[in-house]
């Protein structure tokens, strides 16, 4: 065995080791160390030398390392390995995995210890702190103001308060071990046990729906069900979030107006709009219903509204005409099925007809949404890829320090306020109960808040608040429940009293009415579009006054083409509109023909959709985003198999219809695994690096291409290169390479890193595949490898 002076491969291993590694007397006394060990505790070298192995560790360590050493002097082992606590120089405590082995003189005596140690503080750290989360997580959802529980394969583990509380059950033991199907009606348990069986086979997250519970009392609850799979204890179970909805308010509205004043505007609406009588039969259909359904008036005159809804949300209709009757006006998203029998999905808008003070049946406003929601639910799913379970919760969650500074926030927390500064500022009332929680004379609190936006919407929330304690250290954990639509609700009811509004006044949309020279009629939504405070200013100017410069003369033109046919079509358009503070949005322009007051005009309808076209366009720059990255290799950050299999079918194609040659260069670094086990994964992947960069660097023909072919394996197309060229190149790689002088004590033909190639020339022909340009040179560089390595082959039939 050569001394340590003279093994040069040792001592270059041991200068240049990625981890600290030192030579340790039998003693304990440092003999020689590295700069990487000096790097991981502090000391210099000289300082090392002055030491003992002792001094810089942690006392309460001492002992069992003692322990350790005195087996390897006894013989009793041959190595060990441990992990352990050291003292860096500035009093810090390092965290480090010691391998520590025993090297013996030629008469079989201790001659002194090798040790390895590898900082593993930030790994620790991130230990702590992962405990720290897990604990957070544990205590939002035993204190979460939504019921929620975790089950597997449909048993239940886990019940939070406010669930057991719904069920009706005295405390979640009471419930631990049912079957969640136990509690659900049965006209729903089907659907729930899909839904399990889905996410269980699937590992996806369904959309949430509406089911109906049956608690221990055997009362009917409505709930909206959200799950999520996850693992719980070191097991895979679904969490669920059960929102009861019984309690929804309903919002009563009313129309009182004459009939005959808006009978034109329910016949040329651009949208669906038809009358139902106290059975569900159609009373009265417009021409836009005749078009979405393929149904003609006729036909509809002798239906039900029932026919039409597919059977999966006839249940949610019923419940609608039902509520519509009772004076309580609805909105909901509905599928109905066409003659033709295609589905179409329609969002109605459903308000009573009164006559007389009593209700004879209702009329609704229908909008075909089919691509809209298409558009939407695309753009979800592509967002939910990169969200967390956490952050699909639904409740807004926020971490506060003492002084109320937002330290955490989830991404429901930053929809509804924002940003992480605003939304859960104490105001004065509020400062002696959160003073208290974080003092711990109280376990939590609950306010109801309501806030104004940047956008002046009126957002209203009940939060609760709790302590959440880390170490030393208190913080108080905010759970923000979204009431806006309760509160909302509330504010209509109380504001139903003024029960004659129109069906016109309640559209959702920009409505118009358009007179010869200027606008007859306007609603409150259209008044809010172009930025009015009242409607007087407005019906003073005609419509293009609202129309962008540029889409003037589009507008004109599509009015007068309509005004000029006889019994045209609805046309619809895309149009640029401007407010009355200059600024613009785009608007989706629906006008049609009408009577209006004895007077031919134009009805028309402007809704807002900037949000949908920037939805479309971030959906489109995201997919190009995802393209372009599954082209590059993730470690190296040069194009990968993929791009490699493309590039080389366009070249040989190119190739082909030319007859010039084309060239393919294999190339592999030589005792890879070696290098990998003798300086580490780490090191194995920065070489990695190292030599894919410098093929990068070493093209000087635009057209070629340089890839990582797999694992240590590498490729380089050579368009328009004959086999001399070719081999030029190679050998030049190999030169490169050579003098990166990458130290490889592992190799077994240089003390540095190699590389073996294979050059392979074909002029493409019909005859031959893109493929045999691979075959062989991968049959060139296999030559290579078995004759030694380190060298370059040209494969020769």
């Amino acid at each position: 065995m050569k001394p340590i002076h003279e093994d040069h491969l040792f001592l270059n291993a041991f200068k240049y080791a990625a981890i600290g590694m030192a030579i340790v007397s039998t003693e304990g006394q440092w003999l020689k160390v590295n700069p990487s060990l000096c790097r991981i505790l502090g000391y210099s070298m000289q300082e090392f030398e002055q030491m003992t192995f002792q001094d810089v560790t942690h006392p309460d360590d001492l002992e069992s390392d003692l322990q350790s050493v005195n087996k390897l002097l006894q013989g009793d082992e041959l190595f060990y390995e441990t992990e352990k606590r050291y003292l860096h120089k500035t009093g810090d405590i390092v965290w480090g995995h010691l391998s520590v082995s025993l090297v013996k003189n030629d008469k079989d005596q201790p001659s002194y210890f090798i040790s390895q140690i590898q900082d593993i503080t930030e790994q620790k750290k991130l230990s702590v702190k992962l405990a720290d989360s897990e604990e957070r997580y544990r205590k939002w959802i035993r204190n979460s103001p939504e019921p929620m529980a975790i089950h597997e394969d449909g048993t239940l583990l886990f019940i939070n308060k406010e669930g057991v509380k719904l069920i009706g059950a005295n405390s979640y033991h009471d419930l631990l071990g049912d079957q969640v199907l136990d509690y659900i009606h049965d006209d729903y348990k089907k659907i729930v046990s899909e839904r399990i069986q889905y996410m269980v086979n699937t590992n996806q997250q369904p959309e949430p729906y509406d089911v109906k519970l049956v608690d221990l009392q055997s009362n009917v609850i409505d709930v909206r069900l959200s799950s999520v799979p996850l693992e719980y204890q070191g097991r895979k179970v679904i969490q669920v979030f059960f929102s009861n909805i019984t309690q929804r308010k309903q919002i009563e509205e009313a129309i009182r107006k004459n009939e005959a004043q808006y009978k034109s505007l329910i016949q040329y609406n651009p949208d669906a709009v038809y009358g139902i009588n106290l059975d569900g039969n159609f009373i009265l259909v417009n021409e836009t219903c005749t078009r979405i359904t393929g149904y003609n008036e006729e036909e509809f005159l002798r239906m039900s509204f029932r026919s039409l809804i597919i059977l999966e949300d006839l249940k949610k209709a019923e419940d609608a005409f039902k509520n519509t009757l009772e004076g309580k006006p609805q909105t909901l998203h509905l599928t109905i099925q066409k003659k033709n029998g295609n589905r179409v999905i329609i969002n109605v808008t459903s308000v009573p007809i009164i006559f007389e003070e009593k209700i004879i049946g209702l009329y609704a406003v229908a909008k075909d949404i089919t691509e809209q929601l298409q558009i939407e639910k695309e753009l979800q799913k592509s967002n939910e890829r990169f969200k967390a379970i956490f952050e699909k919760s639904g409740i807004g969650i926020v971490v506060l320090n003492r002084q109320g500074n937002a330290l955490e926030v989830n991404t429901t927390y930053l929809d509804w306020f924002g940003k992480a500064s605003e939304g859960l500022n104490t105001g004065q009332d509020e400062e002696q109960l959160f003073s208290q929680l974080l003092n711990g004379e109280r376990d939590s609190y609950q306010v109801e808040k309501k806030y104004v936006r940047e956008n002046s919407d009126i957002f209203y929330s009940d939060i609760t608040m709790t302590i959440l304690k880390n170490h030393e250290e208190a913080f108080a954990l905010g759970m923000v429940h979204d009431i806006t639509d309760r509160k909302r609700s509330e504010q209509l009811i109380k504001e139903s009293e003024q029960r004659y509004r129109s069906v016109v006044e309640l559209y959702p949309e920009g409505l118009f009415v358009h007179g010869e020279e200027k606008l007859k009629f306007i609603n409150e939504k259209f008044m809010n579009l172009v930025g009015a405070s009242s409607m007087e200013g407005v019906l003073q100017k005609p419509l293009i006054h609202y129309i962008h410069q540029d889409d003037r003369c589009k507008v004109s033109e599509t009015i007068n083409l309509l005004s000029e046919q006889k019994n045209p079509d609805p046309i619809c358009t895309e149009v640029r509109c401007i407010r009355l503070d200059g600024s613009s949005f785009i608007g989706e322009l629906s006008i049609t023909k009408m009577k209006y007051d004895q007077e031919c005009a134009i009805l028309g309808i402007i809704r807002d959709v900037t949000k949908q076209k920037e939805a479309e366009q971030k959906l489109k720059e995201m997919n190009a985003r995802l393209e372009e990255i599954s082209k590059m290799d993730g470690l190296t950050a040069i194009p990968n198999r993929r791009n490699f299999d493309e590039v080389l079918q366009a070249e040989w194609k190119a190739a082909s219809q030319t007859s010039i040659p084309l060239s393919l260069i294999m190339l592999d670094i030589d005792h890879f695994k070696a290098y990998n086990d003798t300086y580490g994964h780490h090191g194995g992947d920065e070489c990695l690096k190292m030599i894919a960069q410098t093929l990068k660097k070493s093209i000087e023909y635009h057209k070629d291409f340089a890839a990582r072919y797999g694992g240590e394996e590498f490729a380089i197309i050579l368009p328009e290169t004959d086999q001399e060229n070719a081999l030029i190149v190679a050998k030049r790689l190999h030169s490169m390479i050579e003098d990166l002088k990458i130290p490889h004590i592992g190799s077994k033909v240089c003390p540095y890193v190699t590389i073996s190639l294979g050059v392979s020339t074909l002029i493409p022909t019909p005859q031959l595949q893109a493929q045999e340009l691979i075959v062989q040179a991968d049959r060139a560089l296999y030559n290579s490898k078995a004759t030694g390595r380190n060298r370059i082959s040209v494969y020769a039939r």
